[in-house]
């Protein structure tokens, strides 16, 4: 960090005091200067320096003005400051070898964001694009290579896991998949060792080569990596993962205009490809002139493409508030009506008394209140319980670290992370429109219903819309209606006269009560979609006891009492609202009587409609996905939490490089085994196969298609995959467990410093 400063020093002095047409210390897309450039750099400055103060100290001594000499004495002064700092600097650059000041610049240029160009490494390229025959020597160059630089433990243990899949399971294809695994968990000297002896023996496969390059391109071989994507995108262009990663290889040399070239490929294909966006935005704000509104415009794009909570903070720091319209789609599958309300609203009956002699809908309204209010207080008594297990559950989060653990840890995971954050942005969003509705109806969260945009609503939202509907179509016409009665109608001379009349007004009133009541559900149903959203959010938001730990079958997301009680405690809140609505209707349950009846006898006490079957309906996890690599990894998403298995051979590393993108398919688009009659040292020319084995991308997906990003930490951070064209469940059902012979395509994303492998030498 020493080394860093002086540096900066150096170069700050020279930029400061160089005139125009000087030369400066480095150029955006040069060669990092040697030691000798920079010491002649800082002998013109000094003499520059020394040249101006010459002139000052003639002006002083010819000056007579007291204001003038004080003037100049101050600048003369500041002057010889800086030459005694100049000559520091330049005693501490004497002592330093060229290859620390190379180290020093690069270090410093990494942190800045982008790398400098790195002449050596970009002279090492082939000239043109390789052939089947050269680009297998090439592998086998690289290979041999990567081997002596990886430590010799590393090496022996990797070529155990090759031996053993190899043995075990006969293709080239699950050995790459073991690498992968390997590469998760952090171990990327093995992972290399392996997907380089699989591109070495089975050369047809696009996926492995592409991700052998990937893998380069992460640890700092670009150089290696370069070579391999050119071949391949002379065979399947205008596919964005290859164009990402040519991007990511030419970016870590430095090259900014290759890597821009490449990047905007990959953008034209997919706008918002995750990591061309990202590495966009970087370069945007690097430089003399940092262009911060371009870099917002990426950071943007990628934060469409997959939310990460890091790429928000960036966005914060040049100056933009995220807000929910940035953020990816929450896209997991669920069932439409989730909770069953559209059931429980439709029950609701729309037929009230409109004869005084046919007193059955009256009786009929009334035990189906007595119902909902007996439905109500089941769900009252179990919340109070549901209160009392959270309460004891909290006290336990706080004292039991074990238990915390053990419980936040699952949910450390894209779904539910992405969840709390897009509910907070709405609850903000929200606050700051400064709605005038009352604050009991804001829980959790109130959207403003819009015809062009359909948003996330709650159920306290839309029961707001169906209360001002009830008054505008039910309350207000009958109170129309009893004004223009009374006020119409002529005195009856007998009671059967005041029958007639009133019959002929509880007649208008039915009408007014069923009319009003069928707009209400239907209302209701045109923002179930809406609804659906919010539940999504408020589901996977809320974290919840997994009484099934580890890695089990699937389970239901909100089950028994004593299991999953957050999520229960959602579920009644959110039907019990809605019964609470429905009781907009207990006024009219009162029988209607004869103007002609004087007995006095009351109406019989009428029992509670059965409403067992309307009861909250416990909403199961529609999205389970499992990810199985060959004996090394395994994990399972499900909802709103993750679980891991790990080989105990190979126990999890802290990163120290990136992970980058996959996107994962189904065996069944897997490419084929080698070709009959061609040796290993052949590549397999798929083109006449319709570029069907070109490596899977983000603009092109498989239905079985699912997609993993993970952050500069190594930490998945999104999960991207196809749904159903009703949203309800995965495109293709069969997708649920990605096993050990899953098709695998990465992403890179490279670092503006330099990787493990940057010395690696190619041939």
């Amino acid at each position: 960090m020493r080394i860093i400063m002086i540096l900066f020093l150096i170069t700050s002095f020279i930029d400061a005091i160089t005139q125009a047409g000087h030369k400066k210390v480095a150029s955006g897309n040069r060669a990092t200067p040697t030691k000798n450039e920079i010491q002649s750099s800082m002998n013109e400055a000094t003499g520059a320096l020394r040249k101006e103060l010459a002139d000052l100290k003639k002006q002083l001594a010819e000056t007579t003005d007291p204001e003038e000499k004080k003037s100049l004495e101050e600048q003369i002064a500041m002057l010889e400051k800086q030459l005694a700092m100049m000559g520091g600097l330049n005693k501490n650059l004497s002592a330093m070898s060229d290859k620390t000041i190379q180290d020093g610049l690069e270090e410093e240029a990494a942190e800045s964001g982008v790398p400098k160009r790195d002449a050596i490494r970009i002279n090492m390229l082939p000239k043109k694009v390789l052939n089947n025959a050269e680009l297998f020597l090439f592998i086998k160059n690289v290979q041999a290579s990567v081997e002596k630089i990886i430590p010799v433990a590393e090496r022996t243990e990797a070529l155990t896991f090759y031996n053993e899949t190899k043995a075990q399971y006969k293709t080239a294809s699950i050995v790459a998949n073991a690498g992968t695994g390997l590469w998760l968990l952090g171990h990327w000297e093995k992972a290399l060792f392996l997907m380089g002896k699989v591109c070495a023996d089975d050369m047809h496969n696009a996926d492995n080569l592409n991700n052998y390059a990937a893998f380069l391109i992460m640890t700092g071989g670009e150089q290696a990596a370069i070579p391999i994507l050119e071949y391949l995108n002379s065979k399947y262009p205008d596919n964005s993962t290859i164009l990402n990663n040519l991007g990511q290889a030419w970016f870590g040399l430095g090259a900014m205009e290759n890597a821009k070239k490449y990047f905007n490929a990959t953008i034209e294909l997919y706008p918002n490809h995750s990591m061309a966006n990202s590495t966009m935005a970087n370069i945007s704000l690097a430089g003399p002139n940092p262009d911060t509104p371009r870099a917002i415009n990426f950071l943007k794009a990628s934060l469409k493409g997959g939310y990460d909570p890091e790429k928000e903070l960036e966005l914060e720091r040049l100056g933009y508030a995220t807000n929910y319209d940035d953020l990816p789609a929450f896209n997991y599958p669920m069932k439409p009506d989730p909770f069953g309300l559209i059931p429980l609203l439709n029950s609701w009956p729309q037929k009230i008394q409109s004869n005084i002699d046919d007193p059955a809908p009256a009786y009929e309204l009334q035990r189906y209140m007595n119902g909902v209010e007996e439905l109500k207080r089941e769900i009252l008594d179990e919340n109070a319980e549901i209160g009392k297990k959270l309460h004891e559950h909290g006290k336990k989060l706080v004292t039991d670290k074990i238990y915390n653990q053990e419980f936040m840890e699952p949910h450390n995971c894209p779904a539910h992370i992405q969840a709390v954050r897009t509910r907070y942005l709405l609850q903000m969003e929200e606050i700051q429109s400064g709605s005038g509705m009352p604050a009991q109806l804001l829980m959790p969260y109130f959207s403003p219903y819009t015809k062009s945009q359909k948003r996330p609503m709650s159920i306290y939202t839309i029961l707001y819309y169906l209360k001002k509907f009830w008054i505008t179509e039910v309350l207000e016409p009958m109170e129309r209606l009893a004004v223009d009665a009374q006020h119409q109608n002529p005195l009856p001379n007998n009671c059967k006269e005041a029958d007639a009349i009133a019959n002929a007004y509880y007649a208008k009133r039915a009408d007014i009560y069923n009319r009003g009541v069928d707009r209400i559900k239907k209302e209701f149903i045109n923002k179930s979609d809406e609804l659906k959203v919010w539940i999504f959010l408020e589901l996977y938001a809320t974290p919840d006891d997994q009484s099934n730990k580890g890695m089990g079958d699937a389970y239901a997301l909100v089950d028994y009492l004593d299991e999953k009680i957050a999520k229960q405690s959602v579920e009644n809140q959110t039907y019990e609202a809605l019964l609470r609505f429905i009781e907009s209707g207990k006024q009219y349950v009162n029988r209607l009587r004869s103007n002609c009846d004087q007995s006095g006898v009351p109406d019989p006490t009428q029992p509670a409609k059965d409403m067992k079957g309307y009861k909250v309906k416990r909403v199961e996890c529609e999205y389970v996905k499992k990810i199985a690599l060959p004996g090394i990894y395994t994990f399972e998403l499900r909802c709103n939490t993750m679980y891991e298995k790990v080989n105990p051979k190979t126990k999890k590393r802290l990163p120290d490089i990136p992970k980058g993108a996959a996107e994962i398919a189904s065996p069944r688009t897997q490419t084929v085994g080698p070709v009959s009659g061609r040796g290993p040292h052949t590549f397999y020319d798929a083109m006449y196969e319709e570029n069907k084995y070109r490596p899977l991308c983000l603009e092109s997906k498989e239905e079985s298609q699912f997609g993993l990003e993970f952050d500069k930490w190594g930490k998945l951070i999104a999960c991207n995959f196809q749904l159903s064209e009703d949203g309800t469940t995965l495109k293709d059902p069969d997708s649920i467990e990605s096993g050990i012979d899953s098709r695998w395509s990465w992403n890179a994303i490279a670092s503006p410093k330099k990787g493990y492998l940057n010395k690696l030498i190619i041939k």
